[in-house]
C-alpha cells in the first residue's frame, strides 16, 4: 500500500470533527517535504469530497493553512483564535 493510499484511507475513515482536528494541527507549520505535501494534497481532496462548504480554505490553486477552522451550518469558518 502506498503512502497516498494510507492517507486516503485515514481521511476517509475520519469523522468531520477529526478531519478538522487534523487540519488544525497543520496550521502554522512552515516545514515542507514530499510526505507532508502528499498528506496535504490528500487532505484537500477529502475536504472537497465532504458535504460542507470548504471554499474558505480551498480554491482552484490553493489550500489555505493560515488559520484554524471549524464547521458552522455546513460551512467552514475560521475559529476566533488567531495563530501566533
Amino acid at each position: 500500500m502506498t503512502i497516498t493510499q494510507q492517507f486516503t484511507e485515514r481521511f476517509a475513515r475520519a469523522s468531520d470533527k477529526k478531519l478538522i482536528e487534523m487540519f488544525n494541527k497543520e496550521v502554522g507549520i512552515t516545514v515542507w517535504g514530499n510526505a507532508r505535501a502528499e498528506y496535504l494534497h490528500v487532505m484537500r481532496n477529502e475536504f472537497l469530497r465532504r458535504d460542507f462548504d470548504s471554499s474558505l480554505i480551498i480554491s482552484e490553486q490553493t489550500f489555505c493553512l493560515a488559520k484554524k477552522i471549524k464547521v458552522e451550518n455546513a460551512k467552514l469558518v475560521f475559529t476566533e483564535m488567531e495563530i501566533q
